[in-house]
């Protein structure tokens, strides 16, 4: 026996107010039955809409006042429902556009959280790096600088020529900058 699905109903006819029923349908006829009204769309003309919430709204073109919905998406699955074009063309073109939607919503948060963990990694790295490098005393540092500049010294790799030290100087200023005041003595 077809117990039909839990459906609503509006029509100005019968107030403001949803009348609540039960759907049901055969291979003619969708039919909306409740204590207050009974409703008929044909097979033939039935047009499927759907809601964001969640809703699917069976209407009647040629009464577009009328409007009979339900939630239980199971209705979709009635075979009587899956022989009609119109009903089924409907159906996957509505799929279709939120498996679209769903699937450019779903990229979009993707991107969006590669750039939140990139960004929290670069903050995180550069953090890291400034405060071990913070821990490093600076007569070690100058200590080690010395050694490798007496080491190209010795090689004959350092330049002497004033224009380049000028060029190379200029080149290195914006670095030197974001160095913290106390290690700018270069």
């Amino acid at each position: 026996m077809n117990q039909g699905f839990e459906a609503g109903l509006f029509h100005p006819d019968v107030g403001n107010e949803v009348v609540n029923g039960r759907v049901f349908i055969d291979r003619w006829k969708l039919q909306f039955r409740s204590e207050v009204v009974t409703e008929e769309i044909l097979m033939e003309v039935l047009e499927v809409e759907f809601a964001e919430d969640d809703r699917i709204y069976l209407v009647d073109p040629v009464r577009p006042e009328l409007r009979i919905f339900t939630t239980d998406h199971n209705i979709l699955r009635h075979p009587s429902m899956k022989h009609s074009r119109r009903v089924r063309a409907e159906v996957a073109q509505t799929l279709g556009r939120r498996e679209a939607s769903r699937a450019l919503k779903l990229s979009l948060y993707f991107i969006v959280a590669c750039v939140v963990v990139s960004w929290v990694c670069s903050f995180s790295v550069s953090f890291m790096v400034r405060a071990i490098a913070a821990r490093v005393p600076m007569a070690w540092e100058k200590k080690m600088g010395q050694e490798e500049i007496d080491k190209l010294r010795a090689d004959g790799e350092l330049i002497d020529d004033t224009n380049e030290i000028a060029q190379l100087t200029e080149l290195a200023r914006p670095l030197i900058k974001v160095l913290p005041a106390n290690r700018r003595d270069l």
